[in-house]
């Protein structure tokens, strides 16, 4: 039968179906009962095809996890997803199931000809259409809750908290959860859930291959991408302009006559200790010379400068002087990077400013 089944199971005693548009709930003695009831109920005949939507408390955490002693035993008996909580910075946690829990459920849905095409988690749902706001959201369970926190379109935390649906519902109007975002099992709630664009970009447990994590980079704006491999770019460029070989030669020579030195005095220990103060201030000049030409404060404001919207065209360095060229096309953004030089260096002058249709080119003379 091709019909367009989700179902959301929230314990091993109690399930939401979502069929053409409805929603209908089920509690029984058990999920045999509450999926032959529905069959029944909706003269549902033949093979049906059925995606599946587990509430959180069937995933197992990380730190909820005990059986960390033995590897082996903890990969047999689970299936392990790596559940992204920020792709940019690499940070994920591990999410466990129960091999046989997952095939405990295929096993009693195939005896009553219904077909699992995928699996989901609630909270990854939920997650999903929540994302493009700063919020922090409090899913009540059945037996506990998640917390989970929100921020730039990422999931900074996500914990277990000690509370669940029974302790609250009777008495539901007289709990304060503050400016959290409380999800229970209310008709929105399950709409939300149900919901085809967020399903659709939950995390499947029966997907066997491996979790793209450049799949997340789509949200990252061209803007932004143009200012990282701007930065990259004007990193080597500036560094090749910069002439440091010849410095470092000098100084580790220097510092080899040093030592040299050092040993011939201690082979004479009864002669007096020569005075290297001369070479020494000299090493010292050139290590600080060395830290003066390789102008990391100079890069480190450009790059950070990228982010009012500058577009650099040329940055070159020769007698003592900088010249930077651009773009940009806020003319307000030029202001605030012409007053951020003036105030660390002073010593800048203006080689021109033109308009264009889409934006101000510019000059600036940055004077050591």
């Amino acid at each position: 039968m091709d019909k367009d089944i989700k179902v959301y199971i929230r314990s091993d005693r109690k399930a939401y179906f979502y069929m053409e548009g409805e929603i209908y709930f089920y509690e029984e003695k058990d999920l045999n009962s509450i999926f032959e009831n529905f069959k029944e109920e909706n003269g549902l005949e033949g093979k049906i095809t059925v995606s599946l939507i587990l509430h959180f408390s069937y995933v197992k955490f990380e730190d909820d996890l005990k059986e960390r002693r033995n590897f082996i035993e903890k990969e047999f008996k689970y299936i392990n997803k790596r559940y992204y909580l920020n792709y940019t910075e690499d940070r994920y946690m591990s999410l466990y199931m129960v091999r046989k829990e997952i095939s405990t459920l295929r096993r009693i849905l195939r005896k009553l000809d219904f077909i699992v095409s995928d699996i989901k988690i609630d909270f990854d749902i939920i997650y999903n259409f929540y994302r493009s706001e700063d919020i922090e959201i409090l899913q009540i369970g059945e037996e506990e809750s998640l917390r989970i926190s929100v921020q730039d379109e990422k999931i900074y935390e996500i914990e277990k908290v000690e509370i669940k649906l029974s302790d609250i519902l009777e008495d539901i109007n007289n709990f304060d959860f503050g400016n959290m975002k409380t999800v229970f099992c209310k008709e929105e709630d399950l709409q939300i859930i149900f919901s085809e664009d967020n399903f659709n970009a939950g995390m499947d447990l029966l997907n066997k291959k491996p979790e793209n994590p450049l799949k997340e980079l789509k949200n990252i704006k061209l803007s932004e991408i143009g200012i990282i491999i701007g930065t990259v770019i004007l990193y080597f460029y500036i560094g090749g302009l910069i002439p440091l070989e010849k410095i470092r030669k000098e100084n580790n020579e220097i510092k080899m006559e040093t030592k040299n030195m050092e040993e011939s005095y201690l082979k004479k220990k009864k002669e007096k200790l020569p005075d290297y103060s001369e070479e020494l201030s000299k090493l010292t000049e050139i290590d600080n010379g060395i830290k003066r030409k390789e102008y990391y404060s100079t890069i480190k404001f450009l790059v950070s400068s990228s982010k009012l919207g500058i577009d650099y065209t040329k940055i070159n360095y020769e007698g003592k002087k900088w010249t930077i060229q651009g773009e940009v096309a806020d003319f307000k953004n030029l202001e605030k990077f012409e007053e951020n030089m003036e105030n660390k260096y002073g010593n800048i002058e203006l080689g021109y400013i033109k308009d264009n249709d889409v934006a101000t080119v510019f000059e600036y003379i940055l004077n050591e």
